[in-house]
């Protein structure tokens, strides 16, 4: 009962926040976001560049391609592009299919010092996808991991549930 009275004490308190300071929302996301957020995506939905252009909109898009390099190389070299002079230009990083194995991710983590978000998106009608477990797993025991339906068209209470899961599974880890 005490825990359903301070959820609707809370509640309550923030409705008169929001009438007072119109941008509340946007406030609250603004705070809880990391300044360049370093988000990993994984997902073999059609149309997942507009889905996610929809959620982070002016983010910059990377996609490293399967080499023959050593793990270390590759996640280094990822690293660096990620550590790189911070930009006014975009939000922030999108890694699209990147870490491939669970060394490349956890490299990548001691590189940047974690990625903030790990998203796995999937389809409805889509098989679950054997070869990206133990990458899930791995981020999922680090509390980074958010799964999301793939939406081809999402309504404006869908594009908010989206929003809201996002910003509050980020982490602020800079």
């Amino acid at each position: 009962m005490q825990k359903l009275f301070r959820d609707t004490l809370e509640q309550k308190v923030i409705n008169q926040y929001k009438k007072q300071f119109l941008n509340y929302d946007q406030y609250a996301n603004r705070l809880r976001f990391p300044s360049t957020p370093k988000i990993v995506v994984y997902s073999h939905a059609q149309g997942l560049q507009t889905y996610l252009e929809q959620f982070f909109p002016l983010y910059k898009y990377i996609t490293p391609s399967a080499s023959s390099g050593s793990d270390e190389l590759i996640a280094r070299q990822v690293a660096e592009e990620l550590l790189g002079s911070p930009s006014t230009d975009f939000g922030g990083y999108i890694l699209k299919g990147f870490p491939f194995n669970t060394n490349q991710a956890l490299l990548l983590d001691r590189y940047i010092n974690g990625v903030n978000l790990a998203v796995h998106i999937r389809a409805e009608n889509e098989q679950e996808d054997e070869s990206i477990n133990n990458l899930l797993n791995y981020y999922d025991q680090r509390g980074t991991l958010l799964r999301l339906p793939f939406i081809s068209n999402p309504n404006a209470e869908q594009l908010e549930f989206v929003t809201r899961e996002i910003v509050s599974n980020i982490k602020l880890n800079e």
